[in-house]
């Protein structure tokens, strides 16, 4: 079971603009099984003529009340009823392709007026990537002479092999402000927010706000968690978790890779799989591969990784390898920084076919070193800059294993060239148009946009420092 609470407030201006403010979140169990924690998810409005929800289907939705729906959909009078005085019209609607994204279910609408009294319709299943089943329900209020939604309800349910999954979700609106004047530049990039405090809210605030009780299961399954999270949260029980996970196994150490992990600081070693150690087939021969990776994750969102290679070729009976270093330094403006330097083998075209990829001709031996930093200045706006130092050799005088040349379509050539230094400059301005964002405590976590990412990137061959080559490069790329 896995239960959350999230209160909020949640402002929306036509036709589309929105802005929710995160006051209180209360997670049990895992998150990523639970549906509609933000109205970042998508939007439920089916007086649109198209519904837009990426967190289901990447394609729109037909609104069964949509100025198209009479060409797309069935109707069937179910019932005509009174209440207060009022006449409504319950309609059964069902797709008439059912290979178009269209729903199924029935409305409730009022007469005279034909406002949405309430609906129950189910999304196609060949439309959503996750779901078997997805169901939403609405029921709508009316005040201020106006129909306000007061109830959403989604019910769900997948199946992945053997395992099957279900959930529900209830929201509740309430306290509307009808025609509020919005300030200046309110609506932007930030579709939500959470601060820290709203991870902290204690049990008398969820029992003030809570719309609807818990059910039995649900209590017993909260009593239960914050009973293990106490535990959890003992250094003791950490270290004695620790110790199962580290603890050095045969299925481990020659096939998913031993770990070394310490709860209590997010740190994490991981052992290369004995089983991937030997390389039959390269471009020098066989050879022996080992790599160790380090990792540590702050509270806040910070993190930093290290990962050392080394390889022995048998044949040429060669010693290389390389250490690579990232940093995440500042989660908000995603601040990076990647490192790396070693002595290896390199790629003259990494755009090769896949044959002539693996050639001998499409390989050199290089000692190099770079460096590069990416930072965002203001939303969707990146700038990235480093430098590479490296010294390249031709591999035409080394030792090659002929067996494995069939393998690459019998291609022994080798590009021949004199040993040269080489020194490069990088300079690259990215934009990402309107780009959508959620602001957490300690990291803005990125949704995305519409527009494609637009690039320009510098490159500079400079001439010093033992480096030979000279050129400028530019490019411009939209992908």
């Amino acid at each position: 079971l896995n239960v959350a609470e999230v209160y909020l407030t949640y402002h929306f201006a036509p036709p589309n603009k929105m802005k929710e403010e995160r006051n209180g979140v209360d997670i049990r169990g895992q998150k990523a099984s639970l549906f509609f924690l933000t109205h970042t998810d998508g939007q439920f409005n089916f007086y649109k003529n198209l519904l837009e929800v990426p967190a289901l289907s990447e394609s729109p939705i037909l609104s069964p009340i949509s100025n198209s729906g009479l060409i797309a959909y069935k109707y069937k009078m179910l019932k005509i009823y009174l209440e207060n005085g009022i006449r409504y019209y319950r309609i059964k609607v069902t797709p008439s392709l059912m290979g178009n994204a269209l729903v199924a279910g029935e409305l409730v609408i009022q007469d005279s007026i034909w406002a949405i009294k309430s609906l129950k319709l189910s999304l196609p299943k060949h439309q959503m990537a996750e779901y078997d089943f997805f169901e939403v329900s609405q029921t709508y209020q009316i005040a201020d002479s106006s129909y306000l939604l007061e109830k959403m309800e989604f019910q769900y349910n997948a199946k992945y092999g053997k395992a099957k999954r279900s959930g529900r979700t209830a929201v509740f609106y309430s306290n509307y402000q009808l025609n509020k004047a919005f300030p200046k530049k309110f609506f932007n990039n930030e579709l939500s927010a959470t601060a820290q405090e709203a991870y902290e809210r204690d049990t008398s605030y969820w029992a003030q706000i809570r719309k609807e009780p818990f059910s039995k299961e649900e209590l017993t399954f909260i009593r239960k968690t914050d009973s293990l999270k106490a535990v959890f949260a003992q250094k003791s029980w950490q270290d004695s978790s620790d110790s199962v996970f580290n603890k050095i196994t045969f299925n481990k150490l020659l096939f998913t890779g031993q770990g070394f992990y310490k709860r209590s600081e997010e740190r994490n070693v991981l052992l290369k799989p004995l089983v991937f150690l030997y390389t039959p087939f390269y471009v020098a021969g066989p050879r022996f591969s080992y790599w160790v990776s380090y990792s540590k994750k702050h509270k806040n969102k910070k993190f930093f990784s290290v990962r050392p290679t080394v390889n022995y070729g048998v044949l040429n009976r060669d010693l290389k390898g390389s250490v690579n270093f990232f940093k995440l330094y500042n989660p908000f403006n995603r601040g990076t920084y990647n490192a790396s330097i070693g002595s290896d083998f390199g790629v003259i075209n990494s755009y090769n076919s896949w044959i002539r990829g693996f050639s001998r001709s499409n390989f050199y031996a290089h000692d190099f070193a770079n460096i590069f930093h990416r930072v965002e200045l203001f939303n969707g706006f990146y700038v990235g800059m480093g430098a590479e130092y490296a010294n390249r050799r031709s591999i035409a005088n080394i030792k090659f294993d002929p067996r494995g040349d069939s393998l690459w379509g019998g291609n022994a050539q080798t590009t021949g060239f004199s040993p040269y230094k080489a020194l490069y400059a990088t300079f690259g301005l990215y934009y990402v148009p309107f780009q959508k964002y959620i602001r957490e405590p300690y990291q803005k976590v990125i949704l995305g946009s519409k527009w494609p990412e637009i690039s320009a990137r510098y490159r500079k061959g400079i001439k010093g420092m033992g480096s030979v080559i000279d050129f400028d490069y530019l490019e411009f790329v939209a992908e």
